[in-house]
């Protein structure tokens, strides 16, 4: 068999399907509609709830502040360019910024990029990842 092309699409497919089958217990037809959706947020919010439904994302600060970073990712990577008053922040931001989710500090004058693309939020980026996927290894089951 080639490890490359269609067939090799297949042998990952498979792999990857009973592997999540096996291991969380998702039926394919979840697994297919997680894997379709292209928003990261709900992927995670599906595959929890279908893989251990006692985890509480409306609850979970980790799950919470997942949600600011992938915010500012989309801010940051898809640069969503908006004229905003300086001092403001896009609405999607606004409430991480306001529950101090994201370490950033407000300057009178400054534009959002100034007080976001700075090293203390890139190491509360990497922070918050690294928290989140030690939380996804605890909730989730792990492979046998």
């Amino acid at each position: 068999m080639s490890l490359t092309g269609p067939q090799a699409a297949a042998l990952v497919s498979g792999y990857d399907r009973v592997f999540l089958e096996l291991n969380t217990g998702t039926p394919e037809s979840a697994l297919a509609d997680i894997r379709d959706d292209p928003d990261a947020l709900r992927q995670w919010k599906l595959l929890l709830k279908h893989s251990c439904p006692a985890f509480a994302v409306g609850t979970s600060r980790d799950y919470l502040a997942l949600v600011c970073l992938l915010q500012v990712r989309d801010l940051v990577a898809h640069r969503h360019a908006r004229t905003l008053a300086l001092g403001s922040f896009p609405t999607s931001l606004s409430d991480c910024v306001r529950q101090r989710i994201v370490p950033v500090h407000r300057a009178a004058g400054a534009d959002r990029t100034s007080v976001l693309f700075v090293v203390e939020v890139a190491e509360w980026a990497a922070a918050t990842a690294k928290a989140w996927l030690a939380v996804a290894d605890a909730q989730l089951p792990l492979p046998s």
